[in-house]
């Protein structure tokens, strides 16, 4: 339950980032930056369809199973390894936002 609220403060604290320090950065290189994708995340994060929860033993995001993908971010960060850990965290997040949820087989 811990990494549930620990992905979800992670993805607050790039949110606040971006309202906060961001402009300040943005001062200096005005070039523009695509958030998009984190937009799309943070909908779907913050949607109470969504959310991301555990059921019983799986971390659940957007009707996806993300435990194991959750895991190996956790372990990144447990490593001090921040840049995996934010690719990782990421990745998955991204995935689970944008995966088919429907597979037809014909």
């Amino acid at each position: 339950m811990e990494a549930v609220g620990g992905a979800i403060f992670t993805v607050a604290a790039v949110q606040e980032f971006r309202q906060q320090v961001l402009p300040v950065c943005e001062q200096v290189d005005s070039s523009s930056m695509n958030w998009t994708q984190f937009d799309k995340i943070l909908k779907t994060l913050w949607d109470k369809d969504t959310r991301m929860e555990l059921v019983e033993d799986d971390v659940m995001f957007n009707g996806q199973v993300i435990t194991d993908d959750l895991r190996a971010a956790l372990e990144a960060l447990e490593d001090g390894d921040y840049i995996d850990f934010g690719i990782k965290l990421g990745t998955t997040l991204d995935a689970a936002t944008n995966g088919d949820q429907t597979l037809f087989l014909y």
